[in-house]
């Protein structure tokens, strides 16, 4: 984040502005299978570097959990895109 001038508020938007453009895939289980796992390609900061942005949400309550979010190791096809 530094690196980059991100803050936790440009994740946050991203987070909340994703759509089905940004989907990579998922819904996969997580390792322990308490998580549903999605994977979404986005851009964040003002600088707009893309991010492989993973979350997990709760099988059996509420939390959503970020799982990573960093710059991706390789290309992200988007299958929702146009």
């Amino acid at each position: 984040m530094i690196e980059y001038d991100i803050t936790t508020s440009h994740i946050e938007y991203t987070i909340l502005n994703l759509t089905p453009e940004n989907y990579y895939r998922g819904i996969d289980p997580s390792g322990s299978g308490d998580f549903e796992v999605c994977a979404f390609r986005a851009f964040v900061g003002n600088d707009e570097v893309e991010i492989y942005l993973k979350y997990g949400l709760e099988k059996e309550g509420l939390q959503i959990l970020i799982f990573s979010n960093h710059i991706p190791d390789f290309l992200m096809n988007q299958p929702f895109k146009n």
